[in-house]
């Protein structure tokens, strides 16, 4: 009787569910069929209607399982597919509302990954209305498609381009210059979409032109200050040190233009600028070496020299060179005059994008500017001379003030020229000029003839490069030494037979004694 009641109930159950089982109904299905089963079994016979129900009981279980990830949206598309082929085992009926839905969205997940990984796939650049219509219609599906994410992470690269890219574009047309954008970060924009590949923002155009004319600028002021760049290191750290020294040498030029002012009948107050060494006015540092006229010390860096390019020759630093030569004073290298700087700094000014070249720039120009009348200044005030060492007692200075005035501003005239000629930028060939020829008013006369005798190393940074080392056996002040070429070395045993020549030269033999040369 038990088991004629559990085939009834069990066959009830199975006829129910295969004309559908409604969400209300499903709970009390499942009990029913659980409890019939569980009757069947525990008669201890097998039962024909056994397997039926329990298959009966696994497709309920499915069917609840799809129920409740359908409402909570917990499917995805790889779990579709795998109840789609449980389905199929269980040999549920393909009318059942679950299965449907499933098949349903089985097939609307298909497509849309197709469509995803078309763009994903694809190298050509996207539209934005595509990929935000494609993200939408899988946000309403009731499974997450696969590649969702990979294409929202898409559309929100594209996104922040596009914001990035509006952002820069619309400050580049404000006429403060602090408002407009860095030219570093619109180098990072472009270096970004460039890495992206797939979106270019509107506005995107403008911003490379920008780019462009500032690059254009950057390489004016590199070729302007830094002709000749070193392969080794990037252009812009070239530039950024060049700026920095120039910056360095003008600020210890206005130092030393404006150290010995002082009025009229009054000794110049002191001051430390015993350490203004050089055309960079700099203290001691590395291998330094002696002017042999004026006694001058000079950096051997500075004048483009090496240890082995001094050796054992004299040294006529360039002032004491003119002078010997009876010729203008030249700058060691030709530097950009300051009308040229003027207008670059404009040109930087009227940029779209500001650089971090643009504020070095600037300074150097402003120092520029105001160290032309501090020296205008000391070439219209006789007066000035340069300040007195420290180390000088009262009673030496005292002791004859014209000679004390004439030595001190020839100093201080010297020092100028000295800056003047390694300065970074050509204030104004008249300055120089007018300096020079007070300076030679202020000597004492032209060079001795022991300087004038003496073999010179004359410095030129530009023409020691193109021309080659004259024969040093007399003096020679219109050629240059190129310091980029090493001595020769000379075996002792030709050395030996080198001087015995010369030696048979200077005291030829008898012709009775049958030698010839």
């Amino acid at each position: 009787r038990q088991a004629q009641a559990a085939t009834e109930q069990a066959a009830v159950a199975i006829q129910r569910q295969a004309a559908g089982v409604s969400d209300g109904q499903q709970e009390a299905y499942r009990r029913q069929v659980a409890s019939a089963a569980g009757a069947l079994r525990s008669v201890g016979l097998y039962f024909a209607l056994l397997p039926e129900m329990e298959r009966v009981e696994r497709a309920l279980d499915w069917c609840a399982d799809v129920r409740e990830r359908l409402q909570q949206r917990t499917l995805t598309s790889e779990m579709v597919d795998r109840m789609v082929d449980q389905a199929a085992r269980l040999s549920i009926d393909d009318q059942l509302e679950p299965v449907v839905r499933l098949k349903a969205l089985k097939h609307d997940v298909s497509d849309w990954a197709h469509a995803a990984n078309t763009i994903i796939d694809s190298r050509q650049q996207m539209d934005l209305r595509d990929v935000a219509k494609l993200l939408e219609k899988g946000r309403n599906m009731d499974v997450a498609p696969t590649n969702y994410q990979t294409l929202y992470n898409l559309q929100q690269t594209a996104l922040d381009l596009q914001a990035r890219t509006d952002k820069i574009v619309e400050s580049m047309e404000s006429q403060v210059l602090i408002e407009r954008p860095n030219y570093d970060d619109a180098v990072a924009l472009e270096f970004a979409c460039a890495k992206f590949g797939r979106f270019e923002p509107s506005g995107f155009s403008r911003l490379h032109q920008a780019l462009a004319t500032a690059n254009k600028w950057g390489s004016d002021v590199m070729n302007m200050f830094v002709p000749v760049p070193d392969p080794a290191v990037s252009p812009q750290e070239q530039l950024d040190a060049h700026l920095e020294s120039v910056q360095y040498r003008l600020r210890r030029a206005l130092a030393l233009a404006g150290s010995g002012q002082a009025a009229p009948n009054q000794q110049p107050p002191p001051t430390p600028s015993s350490d203004m060494y050089c055309v960079c006015l700099q203290p001691e540092e590395g291998l330094m070496i002696e002017c042999e006229s004026c006694r001058e010390w000079y950096h051997a860096q500075c004048l483009n020299l090496s240890s082995a390019d001094i050796g054992e020759r004299q040294f006529l630093c360039p002032l004491c060179v003119a002078a010997a030569k009876g010729e203008k004073l030249q700058l060691l290298e030709e530097y950009p005059a300051l009308s040229r700087v003027g207008r670059v700094v404009e040109e930087g000014r009227n940029l779209a994008l500001v650089t971090h070249t643009l504020d070095p720039l600037v300074t150097v120009l402003l120092d520029a500017r105001a160290l032309v009348p501090e020296i205008q200044k000391t070439l219209r005030d006789t007066h000035i001379v340069a300040a007195r060492p420290r180390s000088m007692s009262v009673d030496e200075q005292s002791v004859n003030p014209a000679e004390e005035h004439s030595k001190g501003r020839a100093m201080l005239l010297r020092g100028l020229l000295r800056a003047l000629l390694g300065l970074g930028v050509n204030l104004k060939q008249g300055l120089l000029d007018d300096l020079w020829s007070e300076l030679l008013g202020l000597a004492d006369g032209p060079p001795s003839e022991t300087v004038a005798s003496t073999a010179v190393v004359a410095v030129s940074r530009k023409e020691a490069a193109e021309r080659q080392q004259p024969p040093r056996s007399a003096p020679v002040f219109d050629e240059f030494y190129e310091p980029s070429r090493e001595p020769p070395v000379i075996d002792e045993f030709y050395q030996q037979q080198l001087e015995d020549l010369v030696h048979s030269i200077d005291h030829p033999p008898m012709p009775d004694t049958g030698q010839c040369l």
